[in-house]
């Protein structure tokens, strides 16, 4: 499966919030019962240094989930556009495979106040 492109906005200092459904090749959601859901996000594919998102499952069984940052957090955003992905982990019992499953362009909009 390969990982589905959304890019994101976040306004500089303000709180970020993006929810998702993930689904399969069938557009069918996946069900999270048993996975973790990671999401980072760094200037280059390359780099070492990478910040997290705050992933909150909202539905397992629908496979919706949440990215988040906090107003500091985002304050603290240096820099235009950095790159992000979400990863899905299947539990150890099932081979515990990792997917990218979204990846994107996280575009930072600095504001005035």
């Amino acid at each position: 499966m390969a990982a589905i492109p959304i890019n994101l906005k976040i306004d500089k200092g303000a709180d970020f919030s993006a929810v998702f459904t993930l689904t399969d090749e069938y557009g069918e959601p996946i069900n999270l019962n048993s996975h973790i859901v990671i999401s980072s996000f760094s200037n280059s594919y390359i780099s070492t240094n990478k910040q997290n998102f705050t992933v909150n499952i909202i539905n397992s069984s629908d496979g919706i989930i949440e990215l988040k940052l906090s107003a500091v957090q985002t304050s603290l955003l240096k820099l235009p556009r950095y790159v992000y992905d979400v990863i899905l982990i299947a539990p150890i019992n099932i081979g515990g495979s990792k997917i990218r499953v979204i990846e994107g362009i996280l575009e930072v909009s600095p504001g005035v106040s």
